[in-house]
């Protein structure tokens, strides 16, 4: 190939590659919407501080970014008649969010309840010292991508004794990576749910959903989530869970490969006659693996129920629960203490629970070994069968 042709071709692909641009709201543009629109794939968008009032659509890969030293405030002040997601994330890419907080309508100071901070759809999302205040339903709900998050909290919301639903949701999503989650006020009542439910619960459909476009105020019609299984990572979580009915850490069902490590679920303040919180419950056919944990305080550590879900433990602590393993309505599965499909490589301490097992109903092949764990004071077990018996070697630690 001649100098000249080589020359031509440089010219060429210059002339045609789009740079990345750093853009700025409000000096580039008053408003962060209007550098949405105009923005291109793997621009970054740096906002000042104070409040940028939404709802916000992005269609494209961007970085949004509040200035370094600030910490600007996503609000939502729409109407309460629709449900409006402050941010909508539809077929974008890669969408980074970071040091924002992604704040709801505040109906004491007369704007309608958000229910939904971030709405995903097909799109690759990492968050990054991202918080959220006053949300009704979810924080975030994604169907379909992967995401991805580090440093993520939800704050106390103006109203007290207001609750959010679901902190995360994720439904078909291939992915889902998050370290370093905190709720310390008792206001999530699902923190993390995988593949579990449906999207807005019984009162909608997927096909159905009462819930419109930011930008045009169509209605917007979510999508049947993506089948396959989803690879979950969840560390350095720490949640407090309220003492209300249905209350719960994670909640995982379907096609879910979970990890769950270095986290911490404890109960908020406890009602004179608590109900049922649950730190972890697993439906269908997860396979979950839960290392250097602690569960405290709750009623129930860990709920498996339904389907054939599968469990490890490693080094992890039950301390002060009303059962720290509930297997409900599992026929045929194996609890196994020492090793093996349902069950424990060791190493885990139950400690002052009222029961460390309840097999409800009792199906569980029987003796179940449980080597290297300490119990304190003794193994507690107990199950619901009909004549109220148990075996006389139900746990064998020797």
């Amino acid at each position: 190939m001649s100098r000249h042709r080589v020359i031509l071709l440089a010219l060429l692909f210059q002339c045609f590659t789009i740079t990345a641009e750093d853009i700025r709201v409000p000096e580039d543009y008053p408003t962060l919407q209007e550098a949405l629109d105009r923005a291109r794939d793997g621009d970054r968008i740096v906002i000042t501080g104070g409040t940028h009032r939404g709802p916000f659509s992005i269609r494209t890969s961007v970085s949004i970014e509040g200035e370094e030293g600030t910490l600007p405030i996503l609000y939502d002040d729409t109407s309460p008649v629709r449900i409006i997601p402050l941010l909508l994330v539809q077929n974008a890419g890669k969408v980074r969010l970071s040091n924002l907080i992604i704040q709801g309508g505040d109906p004491s100071q007369g704007v309608g309840a958000t229910s939904v901070g971030i709405l995903a759809i097909q799109s690759r999302i990492r968050l990054s010292e991202v918080s959220f205040r006053n949300i009704l339903q979810y924080g975030l709900l994604q169907i379909g991508g992967d995401f991805e998050a580090e440093a993520v909290s939800f704050l106390t919301p103006s109203l007290p004794g207001r609750l959010t639903d679901t902190g995360l949701a994720f439904f078909g999503v291939s992915g889902v990576t998050t370290e370093h989650l905190v709720c310390d006020d008792p206001i999530l009542r699902q923190g993390i749910t995988i593949n579990s439910g449906l999207p807005f619960g019984a009162r909608t459909s997927l096909s159905r959903p009462f819930i419109f476009h930011p930008s045009t105020g169509a209605p917007l019609t979510l999508p049947s989530p993506p089948s396959g299984p989803t690879q979950a990572r969840l560390s350095g979580i720490r949640l407090r869970i309220p003492s209300e009915e249905e209350t719960a850490g994670v909640v995982v069902g379907g096609a879910t490969t979970l990890t769950i490590e270095d986290s911490y679920f404890y109960m908020g303040p406890t009602r004179p006659r608590p109900l049922s919180p649950t730190a972890v419950i697993a439906r269908g056919n997860p396979r979950i693996v839960v290392r250097n944990t602690t569960f405290s305080g709750v009623t129930r550590g860990i709920l498996l129920t339904t389907g054939s879900p599968s469990l490890l433990l490693e080094d992890d602590t039950f301390t002060r629960l009303g059962t720290a393993l509930t297997i409900r309505e599992i026929p045929g599965s194996v609890l196994d203490l020492g090793g093996g499909p349902l069950g424990s490589r060791g190493g885990n301490r139950f400690q002052g629970n009222t029961f460390d097992i309840l097999l409800d109903p009792l199906s569980v092949p029987l003796p179940i070994p449980a080597r290297n764990n300490l119990f304190s004071p003794s193994p507690l077990v107990h199950s619901t069968r009909e004549d109220g018996g148990l075996p006389e070697r139900i746990l064998v630690t020797e």
